[in-house]
């Protein structure tokens, strides 16, 4: 049976992974992390604590998934673990900046109505399910975290990496988040064995939002990059 390791989104927690979860379970081993500061897991939050909260999955060859900043952590992850991963999925991938830095840090000290209000017009979050989503994951992350991340993703540029990145990796977008294609294109062309598709009817959030589609072409592809069994003598 394949595993396969879901990474959240920053600010929001594992929760967001809940459809992948009852789809996905019986036919995968199904991990789905909180990171430092997420959930059940302390914090503070730092990309160093977040990528070894998924090193020891990743060490018996798991598949990666991530969504969005999230693409952080498994970006570095997959540099670190390059050797041992059998395939990374980056869906709607944020791996730098897309704000002047003393923006992030004001986004991350207001209240989290008016930031999902923000996100939401931004980002083409049409479906109820995913605003509500997007509501938890910021009543459930304290202003702390909330600013430490905002550090790291308004000081962290992974693109200059990605050329080492030799991992085969499938990039997401959702057809109604035209920001998240255009992001999505340019990190699937600095991949070195990438290939980039859209998930039809879908925004920010292709695994909620067209959850049957995101889960046919993500297990499509971990199907096509299965490691082969190993047996005994």
């Amino acid at each position: 049976m394949e595993t396969m390791v879901f990474v959240h989104p920053l600010g929001h927690g594992s929760r967001v992974w809940r459809r992948q979860r009852e789809a996905l379970a019986g036919r995968y081993e199904v991990i789905t992390v909180d990171l430092p500061g997420h959930g059940g897991t302390p914090g503070p939050f730092t990309l160093t604590a977040a990528v070894g909260a998924l090193t020891p999955h990743l060490s018996r060859g798991a598949h990666l998934v991530a969504m969005g900043d999230g693409c952080l952590v498994a970006v570095l992850a997959a540099l670190a673990c390059r050797d041992r991963l059998p395939g990374l999925v980056l869906s709607s991938p944020r791996i730098r900046p897309s704000l002047p830095p003393p923006l992030y840090r004001v986004a991350a000290a207001i209240t989290p109505t008016p930031v999902l209000r923000l996100f939401a017009a931004a980002r083409n979050l049409r479906s109820r399910e995913v605003r509500e989503a997007v509501d938890a994951g910021l009543r459930e992350v304290g202003g702390d975290i909330r600013r430490q991340i905002a550090v790291k993703v308004a000081h962290t540029d992974l693109t200059p990496r990605l050329r080492h990145l030799t991992v085969p990796t499938l990039v997401l977008c959702g057809e109604r988040d035209p920001a998240g294609c255009r992001e999505s294109g340019v990190i699937a062309g600095m991949l070195p064995a990438a290939r980039r598709e859209t998930v039809p009817g879908a925004g920010a959030f292709p695994n909620l939002e067209a959850a049957a589609a995101f889960d046919r072409i993500v297990t499509g592809f971990v199907d096509g990059h299965s490691r082969p069994q190993r047996h005994d003598p």
